[in-house]
């Protein structure tokens, strides 16, 4: 998020990559996921532009430039811009904010019914559960454990009775 926070405030550098555009969400996870996505997105234009810049003689240089606290923090950013071990990062949790923010999307929205709710619960535990990897394993115990107390604080009985009812998927979810 410290890149993500001067990257806004380097006017010049939202001007030479030109797609830069606030977005209005409603979730964290939804902003989050958005700011990390967008991130991803633009990081061979980071690139590209931070290794231009930084073959530029001292006076023609656009990124790193200010006071010595300014140019500190550029260096500090275009380190990270270049660092691959960041990008990796950054790739990891947009992986698992993704299912979050979807199912803030589906279930925010004016035509979710309780079918739905309880089948994105369901989504969400077979995406999680499908995350295998070693480095995933504390994070998505976390966020399984998550989803399974709220599903235990929830009227379950409603929200099975309402996927039952649908005869789009009757009792197919529970099989």
């Amino acid at each position: 998020m410290e890149l993500i926070t001067w990257l806004c405030l380097k006017t010049l550098v939202l001007a030479l990559i030109r797609e830069t555009q606030l977005l209005t969400v409603l979730t964290c996870w939804t902003a989050h996921y958005l700011a990390y996505r967008h991130l991803l997105q633009l990081h061979q234009t980071l690139f590209a532009i931070v290794v231009a810049d930084e073959i530029q003689s001292v006076d023609r240089k656009k990124i790193i430039t200010g006071d010595a606290k300014a140019k500190a923090k550029a260096t500090k950013m275009t380190e990270l811009i270049k660092d691959t071990l960041f990008w990796y990062e950054i790739t990891w949790i947009k992986m698992h904010l993704e299912p979050l923010a979807f199912a803030a999307n589906v279930t925010q929205a004016t035509i979710c019914m309780v079918d739905t709710v309880l089948l994105t619960f369901s989504f969400l535990g077979m995406q999680y559960k499908s995350m295998s990897e070693p480095e995933d394993t504390k994070a998505v115990s976390a966020i399984i454990q998550s989803i399974e107390r709220r599903w235990e604080k929830c009227d379950q009985e409603i929200f099975i009775a309402a996927v039952m009812i649908n005869p789009f998927y009757k009792t197919t979810p529970f099989s």
